[in-house]
């Protein structure tokens, strides 16, 4: 048991198979061939660890690594973080970031800290998987107040969360393990209209994602409101495809129109971290 606020560091070769209790201060275990029983750290302490552990129950403070700014790569069977605990996680480059291998049951509640240390500025779509899932187990519960696909500001940044992303392929989505991907609005455009009689195609672009799963719209009518939604006559609609990964070419086939008459139409665009019209009204006449 680690009582008492002052700080101990245990930077030797330790493999103590037996629960150990950080009941206050800071317990730092800073060599990674350290290979321990399960830990518990109790509300108000704190634990910095490298290594391997048998698993944790975290109702203080947790960080992987030797320090509070340096990464650090930690290893656990099960994983547990109560609410009232804290996951604090240090990002120091796009390719290098505190970072947890469970291969039990990941079980959480508690909130989550990131920390963009040594000058990090991170660009549009950067990710780092925060905890890595060998088990076939999915994640239970979140973070708290942070849903699936939430977007949470560090800084100056938007991040969005997924605890079904997939570190094998560094997506955000087909697996069970927890990363975070630097997002941004997304940006559309529109293209052109190719018209009949009453019909006509509308097209679009969606000039970037904003490094988040992005869905379009397209507002449409004989008037012209700009970005009011709710005054355009036609209304707005969705493509056959309506959520995209990836920027490229979007359209929607409308119908139903009157000849000979002049139309405008927007597209726009939503993601976790925001929303987008296109830069004006584009319009076009139907034959």
């Amino acid at each position: 048991t680690k009582s008492g606020t002052a700080a101990l560091t245990l930077s030797g070769l330790c493999s103590h198979g037996g629960l150990t209790t950080v009941s206050a201060g800071l317990l730092s275990l800073s060599n990674t061939a350290i290979n321990i029983g399960p830990i518990t750290v109790a509300s108000g302490a704190t634990l910095l660890a490298l290594g391997t552990n048998a698993g944790m129950t975290i109702n203080g403070i947790m960080s992987p690594g030797a320090s509070g700014s340096t990464t650090g790569l930690l290893t656990v069977t099960d994983m547990t973080i109560p609410a009232g605990g804290r996951h604090s996680n240090d990002l120091t480059t796009a390719t290098t970031r505190d970072r947890i291998t469970a291969s039990g049951a990941i079980t959480l509640g508690g909130n989550l800290s990131l920390v963009l240390a040594g000058g990090y500025a991170p660009a549009i779509g950067d990710t780092h998987f925060l905890v890595v899932d060998t088990g076939a187990g999915a994640v239970t519960n979140t973070y708290s107040g942070i849903n699936q696909g939430a977007v949470i500001t560090i800084g100056a940044y938007r991040f969005m969360v997924s605890y079904v992303g997939d570190y094998g392929s560094s997506a955000m989505s087909g697996g069970n393990d927890i990363a975070v991907r630097c997002v941004t609005n997304p940006v559309i455009a529109n293209t052109a209209a190719i018209p009949g009689a009453t019909t006509a195609t509308l097209g679009g672009e969606l000039l970037s994602t904003g490094g988040a799963p992005t869905t379009v719209w397209v507002w449409y009518g004989t008037n012209n409101p700009g970005a009011t939604k709710t005054g355009w006559l036609g209304g707005g609609f969705q493509p056959a495809t309506p959520t995209y990964w990836a920027s490229g070419l979007v359209s929607y086939a409308v119908s139903g129109l009157i000849p000979e008459t002049n139309y405008y139409y927007r597209f726009y665009a939503s993601n976790g971290a925001g929303d987008a019209w296109a830069g004006s009204s584009a319009t076009f006449v139907t034959k």
